[in-house]
């Protein structure tokens, strides 16, 4: 006769899908959620995700299934609002990004300017951190205007327990990502010419760049000095006739 059967006093395992809820959409598609559970420290967490375009970056996580289903109908009605609203703009994501990297005896410097076409509506704000609603043609984010220096160590998760509720609630935050991606990122309204013309200047600095540390060039005028890099990159702004093209 055994003293009575034991188990483990944790749990754990990859998310086992329970239930599938569905939403009806305007124009009369569905959106699928999947609803899984996860065992961690003997308790059951409940957690939802769709792959639909317009619900891709929802991830809600609550130990209570009835409190899941109303977090999700609330975002996913505000999603449908501003899908189906009329008050969307033209506008650009401008995302800058620099660093200095290297190891023995190698160094290396990155720079970054990324640009994506977008919509926006002025004037909504969804935070007090630089929260912004977007959305292109495949799908619809809150993205967080920012400064490189800006401070997010404060969304870094105390505890790793997914039913920690300040855990939850920072992983419901589009801010949690930011820690790891120090960058500065605007959205710049209507077409965003002013990006494209610093693209096309910064192309044609790294021509100009390139052509002045070549050997022929470093042997007749030295190889460039920060003033040099001054003049390059005034010519890349203000091009002559004689000026490499971007991409040249």
């Amino acid at each position: 006769m055994t003293d009575g059967i034991r188990t483990r006093n944790t749990r754990t395992g990859d998310p086992r899908k329970i239930d599938e809820w569905s939403v009806k959409l305007p124009g009369g598609k569905k959106a699928a959620f999947d609803v899984s559970m996860i065992y961690e420290d003997g308790t059951a967490v409940f957690s939802v995700r769709s792959e639909h375009p317009d619900f891709k970056n929802c991830r809600f996580v609550n130990p209570d299934l009835n409190a899941l289903r109303e977090e999700l109908d609330i975002h996913v009605r505000e999603v449908i609002r501003r899908t189906i609203s009329a008050d969307w703009e033209p506008a650009r994501k401008v995302e800058v990004s620099h660093r200095t990297r290297g190891r023995e005896g190698e160094m290396w410097f990155d720079l970054e300017l990324r640009i994506h076409d977008i919509e926006w509506m002025p004037g909504e704000r969804v935070g007090n951190r630089g929260e912004t609603v977007i959305r292109n043609e495949h799908r619809q984010e809150v993205v967080v205007q920012r400064a490189q220096t800006d401070d997010f160590s404060d969304m870094i998760p105390k505890s790793g327990s997914l039913t920690d509720p300040e855990t939850m609630a920072i992983m419901r935050s589009p801010l949690w990502r930011e820690p790891d991606a120090p960058m500065t990122r605007l959205v710049l309204p209507g077409r965003g010419a002013e990006a494209t013309d610093m693209l096309a200047a910064l192309e044609r600095f790294g021509a100009l760049l390139a052509a002045r540390t070549a050997p022929a060039a470093v042997s007749l005028s030295g190889f460039p000095t920060p003033a040099d890099l001054v003049e390059l990159m005034r010519e890349a702004a203000e091009p002559r006739d004689d000026t490499p093209a971007p991409g040249a």
